[in-house]
């Protein structure tokens, strides 16, 4: 890697744009093309052409956040986050079905951004995945819980106390 690129404003407004999760890790919703024509009019871009240097560069530049995101392991398991993401589920605060509505960028940027269990953490593939999985228990658990409840009362009412 060029030590002009190293020290590019382009590769540094890039670099914080995938760590922030504006621009996705993965690039399926946004190609180096959509990603190039979203930026190429800002300073930091001035001069720098779409070409395989730039697609290249994204690539590389992608696999390298995603590497340092992955770097920093988790133990999610008994994360204060999740516990706040739980519970922001089970008090309706984060709406279920949030993808359809306010999107992860939502949930980060209105409940999660300035919370001191996300301090050291991103908004990026591994965030998502996991307010998915979040929402899923929840979701599993308020069915078990009705189910429980129908049972409950069946069983109450073919077997009344005498």
């Amino acid at each position: 890697m060029s030590q002009e690129w190293q020290d590019h404003p382009a590769r540094a407004l890039l670099a914080k744009d995938l760590k922030e999760g504006d621009i996705p890790i993965d690039g399926k919703e946004l190609g180096p093309k959509k990603v190039y024509q979203k930026y190429k009019d800002t300073d930091a871009f001035n001069g720098m052409e779409y070409n395989s240097t730039f697609t290249r560069r994204l690539h590389d530049l992608r696999k390298a956040v995603e590497t340092s995101s992955e770097a920093k392991k988790v133990d999610w398991k008994k994360h204060p986050a999740k516990a706040f993401l739980y519970n922001s589920f089970n008090d309706k605060v984060i709406p279920v079905g949030y993808l359809d509505t306010i999107g992860p960028k939502g949930v980060w940027h209105n409940h999660c951004a300035n919370h001191a269990a996300f301090s050291y953490l991103n908004c990026d593939s591994n965030f998502v995945r996991r307010l998915k999985f979040v929402e899923t228990q929840c979701v599993k658990k308020h069915k078990r819980q009705l189910d429980d409840q129908i049972a409950f009362d069946l069983f109450h009412k073919n077997n009344p106390i005498k």
